[in-house]
């Protein structure tokens, strides 16, 4: 597809999201991003998009105090490898939550804003919906302070309440209820509204110097934060991270994660004002590699886009049967020299979507 058509699949795919209608996995998003940014680097796309505008309930817009931009993700290893070699030091390293974005404004310590991500600039202020929701409404002193954090539904949550059981999944779940005006929501929705907790991690007004000491802050202060761990190094950074990964999909997963965040442990005020932030970057989990024949190749339709998807001989990866791969489009095809009977080499990334990466 060409840069419009690719543009306008990414701006259709994040208002479905923020409507609660998700027609494609994160991973499967991130990769029209990732092919977004070789097209144009600069697209305001690529840093995220004031997608939940398509369903604002009547909010009012709202500006940001605290930029809420998107992360630079490494999709494998040694993409962290190399951004370590270029940022020394300590470094802060957190659970990735897959939530819904907010800023809390506090004035005087007392809760008056509730700002929905939007575009990392401009949000809209949701404060109608606070009262229901696991938040301190005051805190210990008069501060003025503004928090950045994520909403995310429990896993407990979403399978208790039978108003989710034609959503996806928790994410869904709750930015279909973050999305309704407080007066429509109804006695179910109201109660399910307390299984949806909010996790805080950037804060400005607050006078720390360091990343895990903004996070001691934010809990002395009330608010709950990401499971976080200081690493002097690359090793203890991968250590922590595969820590995380053994208990995804397991009882003790109550809230779903899908990476780790790494921070430069000291603070850069000006680098917190970025849209992506040079000093932090986001590893996704173990993706995991197989290598298959291609038997037909499939054109699969979406909407009004066309997808060419590999027919694959069998194969187990992250302990699931693949047998179809996403071949991208026609130029990816063209570019990696790939036909009926080669071998590949696929991966999950994000260990949901199949994707052939390469000729064997």
């Amino acid at each position: 597809m060409n840069k419009e058509e690719l543009v306008q699949k990414i701006k259709d795919a994040a208002t479905a999201y923020y409507t609660g209608k998700e027609v494609m996995q994160d991973s499967e998003y991130d990769l029209l991003i990732e092919e977004l940014r070789a097209i144009d680097p600069e697209n305001e796309l690529i840093a995220g998009m004031a997608s939940d505008e398509t369903n604002a309930a009547g909010y009012k817009k709202m500006n940001h105090n605290l930029v809420t931009g998107t992360l630079r993700k490494a999709m494998e290893l040694n993409e962290f490898e190399k951004w370590v070699c270029s940022h020394k030091g300590s470094y802060h390293c957190s659970e990735k939550l897959d939530g819904q974005g907010f800023e809390l404004v506090y004035e005087k310590g007392v809760l008056t804003h509730l700002v929905s991500r939007g575009d990392g600039y401009t949000g809209f202020d949701k404060i109608a919906l606070a009262k229901y929701l696991n938040i301190p409404h005051t805190l210990p002193q008069k501060e003025n302070i503004s928090v950045r954090g994520e909403f995310e539904l429990s896993n407990k949550g979403f399978h208790t309440f039978d108003i989710f059981k034609e959503m996806k999944n928790p994410r869904n779940a709750g930015a279909g209820l973050l999305n309704k005006k407080a007066e429509d929501l109804t006695e179910k929705e109201i109660k399910a509204m307390g299984e949806i907790h909010f996790f805080a991690y950037d804060a400005i007004g607050l006078d720390v110097k360091t990343k895990s000491d903004l996070f001691q802050k934010l809990e002395e202060l009330g608010f709950k934060v990401p499971k976080n761990k200081v690493c002097e190094n690359y090793e203890e950074v991968v250590e922590f991270r595969s820590e995380l990964a053994k208990i995804r999909g397991t009882d003790e997963e109550n809230f779903a994660i899908d990476g780790v965040v790494v921070f430069e442990n000291l603070l850069d005020a000006e680098d917190q004002k970025e849209k992506i932030q040079k000093k932090a970057i986001a590893i996704k989990f173990e993706l995991e590699v197989g290598i298959g024949e291609i038997l037909d190749i499939e054109w699969s339709l979406s909407g009004s886009y066309l997808t060419p998807v590999a027919i694959m001989t069998p194969m187990e990866l992250a302990g699931v049967v693949v047998e179809r791969a996403n071949l991208c489009n026609l130029n990816n095809i063209q570019k990696l020299g790939i036909k009926i009977g080669d071998k590949v080499k696929v991966m999950r990334r994000g260990e949901v979507i199949p994707r052939v990466m390469s000729k064997v």
